[in-house]
Formats: structure tokens, sequence, C-alpha cells
């Protein structure tokens, strides 16, 4: 009797511990998307828009491809978690493409177009839809990203990567981020690492790499500090009070680089002698 118990304790806490595991990797990863994220356009458009002209627009939520007269989504009070099936999931998207190709539109606004999803069997929608649309230019932009979520338990709705698919005949230009908080956060970084670098330049009339750059341990340190809460700033949501947003890696590259610029004008000036030691 007690080893009954005593393995019945066992599988329970393991039960537990498995829960517990469950709902601390949903918290953990949750996470919201950021704001202002950089978006690239594709494809082919060429054509510009034009005032006094009549243009078609097509909004359409195609439900990630499930949706037919016989289905019901769970979290619309029905029983489904995903779709029927890949090979009919892939079959409605092939109609819907073919669909919106009737339309003939200028522009076309559609919603829940799923990539890498559990419920739509990780068909990339987007993929299929624009190669369905060609001569068109196209974004898709993420707005919902879950994690593996473990119900209903007999077909759980696993994790979820849906967006905002925008196709058009016009061309759709490229901005990097093109905001004030991508511009703000340009500044932040480029201010805050030259002051840095610019208090080894003021260390001596001489050249920085002739007295050695790292020879004075203190600033070393002082200077690492202030380092690190430059990047605790940048990389975790302490942005956001701030007003920073995250940037592209080139623009992260670009900025740093200016970082450095007074390092270069200060060397030049020591070679040539425009700074003097004043007694």
């Amino acid at each position: 009797m007690k080893k009954a118990l005593k393995i019945a304790g066992i599988v329970l806490l393991a039960l537990v511990i498995l829960v517990l595991g469950y709902v601390a990797y949903v918290f953990l990863d949750y996470h919201r998307i950021e704001d202002n994220l950089p978006l690239t356009a594709e494809g082919t458009a060429a054509s510009s828009v034009q005032t006094d002209v009549p243009y078609t627009v097509v909004s359409y939520n195609i439900g990630f491809g499930a949706y037919e007269d016989d289905y019901s989504f769970f979290m619309d009070g029905g029983t489904e978690s995903r779709a029927w099936s890949e090979e009919r999931l892939t079959a409605n998207i092939e109609r819907i493409g073919a669909f919106l190709q009737q339309q003939d539109a200028d522009l076309y606004l559609l919603q829940e177009v799923d990539r890498d999803s559990t419920r739509s069997y990780h068909v990339d929608e987007a993929a299929m839809l624009t190669a369905q649309l060609p001569g068109l230019g196209y974004i898709w932009a993420q707005n919902y990203d879950s994690p593996y979520l473990f119900y209903p338990l007999d077909q759980p709705h696993g994790k979820s990567v849906s967006g905002l698919l925008t196709l058009s005949s016009f061309w759709m230009g490229q901005n990097m981020v093109g905001t004030l908080a991508a511009g703000q956060t340009m500044a932040f970084i480029t201010l805050s690492i030259s002051q840095l670098v610019q208090s080894y330049n003021m260390r001596s009339e001489r050249s920085l790499f002739h007295i050695g750059p790292f020879s004075n341990k203190k600033l070393n340190q002082a200077c690492l500090a202030s380092l690190a809460l430059v990047l605790l700033v940048l990389f975790t949501p302490l942005r956001i009070a701030f007003g920073l947003a995250a940037l592209p890696a080139k623009m992260y590259l670009i900025a740093f680089g200016l970082s450095f610029v007074p390092l270069l004008v200060m060397e030049f000036s020591k070679k040539f002698g425009l700074i003097k030691h004043q007694h």
C-alpha cells in the first residue's frame, strides 16, 4: 500500500512539475510585438498612384485558410483548433488566390495570413498567395505571435505566427525604419558612445595610441560600466521609457561607427599639431 501511494505521489509530483513548467514557458515566451518594426516591400510593381483616378481595394480576412462551410473555430465557440488537413488548407488558399485574381483590384488588404503556424500545418500562406498574384508589390507584417497553446487537449492549437499581407499594383517605397523613435535611438547611441570615446581622446595631447589606449584602468572600468548601462537601455524594455526603438543590425553598426568619428578627428588634429597644451 505504501509503495502504491509512493508511486502515485511521484506521478502526481511529476504532473505538477510538468504543468508548472508549461505555465512558466507560456509566461516566459510571452512578448509584445515591437512597435514600428522595419518592413521590406517586395515584388515588381512599378506604377504610381495618381489623383482623380478610381481604384479598387479588396479587404479580406482569409481566416488562415481554414474556414469552410463545415468548419467552426474553437475560439469562436466552435470545436476545431486547426484546419481540417494540410491538403484542404492548401486547396483553400489556392481558391482564395484565384478569387483575388478575379477581382483584379489595385490594392489587397488581407488578414490572418499564417506563416509557420501549427494550426495551418506550417504552410507559408503569404508565399502561396503572392505566387498566385504576380506583378504586385507586397508586404507581410506580423501582428500575432503566440507560444504553443496546449488546448484543446485532444488537438492542441499549437504555436501561431500570423500577420497582415498587403499587395499593391503600385510601387511601395522601402523605408528601413522612418520613425521619430528610430531617429532618437540613432542619436542616443551616437551621442552616448562618442562621449565615452572622447574621454579617451582627452587624456593627452599626444596620440592615444602612443600613450596606450587602455593604460588607465580606472577609466576603462568607468567606461565599461557606462557602456553596460547604454546597452541595458538599448536592448531591454527600458528603451520604451526612453522613447527608443529596436533597429535593424545595419543601423546599429552605422550609429556605432559614427560614434568613433571624434577619435579620427582628434588623432588627425594631434598629428598635425592643431591641439597644443596650454601652460
